[in-house]
């Protein structure tokens, strides 16, 4: 299987150029980056032209969201007949519409898959895929079972519907973490010097706060202003704003109902508790 990959020397490129190396497929890499050449070599892959596009079974695009919709519109119509065209790009509905209008009257094959996961995750194993089928055929069968073969956790969506979750999944979760580390930052707060004072699980809540701030902005970025997320900030804000009043009028006896009445809506915290506790003994063990 010829696999090629459009950004293939970014940080996911990267990783699934690696991962299809792994697996013994042959693969191209598509970028622009000066760089690129080295960083092929050392992943098994070779650095190509856009001419070699024409000769690929699967072109995977890897590029930032803002221009995933034009590379896939420039990129279909040098495909020859039969091939899968994909990205992996965190937003849908705009790269699904392109492809859908891309490969409209071509014998092509169309999927858009999101992997919730980034470049240091060592394997698929366990990871969960979402795939948001254009059209399918024998090659989208070909990357579910090899996805599913490495260990991956398979979910088929519509784009709207990936977007309306990802918009809670990710872009609410993304917006607290930020948010929290621009508190510390402007209470001026001594992370590193608080940390001898931390208990496991608040030294792991403050890692995952450093684990998105260490990551890609302009990724975080894209994914906050690519979502329809209006409503989720104005709702966060709010229930912020609401919860802070009642600290400051000091009803306790209200403060204790609403964490009820969110744990009520939460489902079963025990499980979550149970989760927890085993990464914070994990974290106790690795520290020793």
């Amino acid at each position: 299987m010829e696999i090629l990959i459009v950004g293939g020397a970014g940080a996911m490129g990267q990783w699934f150029a690696r991962f299809f190396v792994e697996r013994g497929e042959a693969v191209y890499i598509l970028d622009p980056r000066p760089d690129s050449r080295s960083i092929a070599e050392e992943l098994g892959a070779a650095v190509v032209d856009r001419q070699k596009l024409s000769d690929a079974d699967v072109v995977l695009i890897s590029v930032p969201i803002d221009v995933a919709p034009s590379v896939i519109k420039d990129t279909a119509p040098v495909l020859k007949d039969g091939a899968l065209l994909m990205d992996i790009t965190s937003i849908k509905r705009s790269p699904v519409d392109a492809m859908r209008s891309a490969i409209k009257g071509r014998n092509l094959e169309g999927l858009s898959v999101h992997p919730l996961f980034g470049p240091t995750t060592e394997m698929m194993k366990k990871q969960t895929v979402i795939f948001v089928p254009v059209r399918s055929g024998r090659l989208s069968y070909w990357i579910e079972q090899t996805f599913r073969e490495a260990g991956a956790h398979i979910e088929y969506m519509e784009a709207d519907e990936h977007d309306r979750l990802m918009a809670v999944v990710q872009g609410l979760t993304h917006f607290v973490y930020i948010t929290f580390g621009q508190t510390l930052r402007a209470l001026g707060f001594d992370i590193e010097g608080s940390r001898r004072y931390m208990s496991p699980i608040y030294e792991i809540m403050t890692d995952f706060v450093g684990r998105v701030l260490h990551q890609d902005p302009r990724l975080y970025g894209l994914i906050q202003m690519n979502l329809d997320l209006g409503k989720i900030h104005e709702t966060f804000i709010n229930e912020a704003c609401r919860l802070s009043e009642i600290v400051k009028e000091g009803d306790i006896e209200r403060f204790v109902e609403e964490i009820l009445a969110s744990r009520r809506h939460f489902g079963d915290t025990s499980r979550s508790m149970a989760a927890s506790d085993r990464l914070v003994n994990f974290k106790v063990k690795e520290d020793d």
